[in-house]
């Protein structure tokens, strides 16, 4: 197949949200010629070289509008008014997109469309992919071919969470209705343009139902290489060492992370003096070195986060804003790693609480669950063993990347099929 997927980001390097894309499509182009484009420059020189290594052509987005205005006079005029006031809330409200630290947007500038376009009307390609939902919104009239629209998250979950568990203002609690109702009408609006929608949980999927219940889905979950994920016993383990991963520059994990040292560290603390916490992953904002003197320790980006999961006792995900599913349990489980999780943060896993997994979304009961991972060695081997079971039996990318690849070749066979293309079922991948 000729594949073209619109991206925000390259598929390389293997970090983030870029783990999910790089694992996939680094598979699917074993067998299929895979174009992408998203936003490209100089800096991303290195990446976009080793991204060449597995895609058939990068091609640049052009750069986004930094001010949206109303095309009409009278709104124009109003927005402007709005911003010289500094209501800029109100304004994004009735004029704009809402703005929340956990929703992106790519705006829809015709330069981007164009290009879009331009790239679909020369090639022949089989199905076109837009791989985030922030990008609902790039899609040019009269495609041809199938549209697949990849919802990492469902903004609107995110936005009425984040409004749920942060703490807000007299000015959030005015504005959270209609800035909600306006995110499920962007949802509306724009997801039902696609011919088939990939959520990344059963959670999610039936979310989307309720918004768009004639747009067709289906959940393609995250995965982990569990050859490269792997128990490694021969590490001597550190004593009381806690270990979250995560990109803090993505409110839910900077949230997190607040919440875990505020409200969940200290309860530890009681039992556990010299119980350590480090924080591994891109973009930590200096605000986290507050909790130095807790024992919390912010590592950072790292090449590779296998060698700080050997060295932890127990995973921490204490999230309370988020979608989709984690990539970083995943990973963890993989590595022989016992998890502590809130509800949210293992929201769409097909974990089983007590069995591979430890749940608790109050701050005692999660200081609790990890205090007795930490005394108790026979717990931690139990749910190491069994959390690695279930990531080898359902969340291995080899198989993730096989079921994905069905989905494309049969949507894309609906169309095709007189154009002389024969979609095949259970094709074989080659490992990357």
């Amino acid at each position: 197949m000729e594949i073209l997927v619109v991206s925000s980001v390259l598929p390389w390097p293997s970090i983030g949200g870029r783990i999910r894309f790089y694992n996939l499509y680094s598979r699917l182009a074993a067998r299929h010629r895979i174009t992408w484009i998203c936003s490209t420059g100089e800096r991303y020189r290195f990446e976009a070289k080793e991204a060449e290594q597995f895609l058939s052509r990068i091609l640049s987005l052009p750069a986004e509008p930094d001010y949206y205005l109303p095309s009409y006079f009278l709104p124009r005029l109003f927005s402007r008014a709005l911003n010289r006031l500094k209501l800029r809330r109100l304004r994004d409200l009735l004029f704009d997109r809402v703005q929340s630290p956990a929703i992106r947007h790519f705006r829809p500038s015709q330069a981007r469309l164009d290009l879009i376009a331009q790239v679909l009307d020369s090639g022949r390609y089989d199905v076109a992919i837009w791989e985030e939902e922030s990008l609902a919104e790039l899609v040019p009239g009269n495609i041809a071919i199938p549209k697949v629209i990849t919802l990492l998250n469902l903004p609107s979950v995110v936005f009425k969470r984040q409004c749920q568990n942060v703490p807000s203002s007299w000015k959030d609690r005015l504005f959270f209705g209609p800035e909600f109702c306006k995110v499920v009408h962007y949802e509306k609006n724009h997801f039902s343009r696609f011919d088939l929608a990939v959520t990344m949980s059963a959670v999610d999927q039936d979310v989307l139902r309720s918004r768009c219940p004639r747009l067709e889905s289906v959940v393609i979950p995250n995965g982990v290489d569990v050859d490269c994920f792997h128990p490694n016993y021969q590490t001597v383990v550190s004593a009381e060492q806690l270990l979250f991963i995560g990109t803090y520059s993505y409110y839910p994990n900077l949230d997190a992370m607040h919440f875990f040292c505020q409200k969940i560290l200290p309860f530890i603390r009681q039992k556990h003096p010299n119980v350590r916490l480090s924080l591994v992953g891109h973009d930590p904002p200096p605000e986290l070195n507050q909790y130095a003197a807790q024992g919390v320790e912010v590592i950072g980006a790292v090449p590779d986060t296998r060698p700080y999961l050997e060295q932890a006792n127990v995973f921490v995900v204490p999230l309370r804003v988020g979608g989709g599913t984690r990539l970083k349990i995943l990973e963890a489980m993989a590595m022989g790693k016992p998890v502590v999780s809130t509800s949210i943060g293992a929201e769409g896993l097909q974990v089983t609480p007590g069995h591979d997994i430890l749940i608790a979304d109050d701050p005692v009961e999660f200081a609790s669950a990890v205090v007795k991972l930490l005394e108790c060695p026979e717990l931690r081997t139990d749910l190491a063993q069994n959390g690695r079971a279930l990531v080898e039996r359902l969340y291995d990318w080899n198989s993730i990347a096989l079921k994905f690849e069905d989905v494309l070749v049969e949507i894309a066979g609906r169309q095709s099929l007189r154009r002389g293309f024969k979609p095949t079922k259970g094709l074989t991948l080659c490992q990357r």
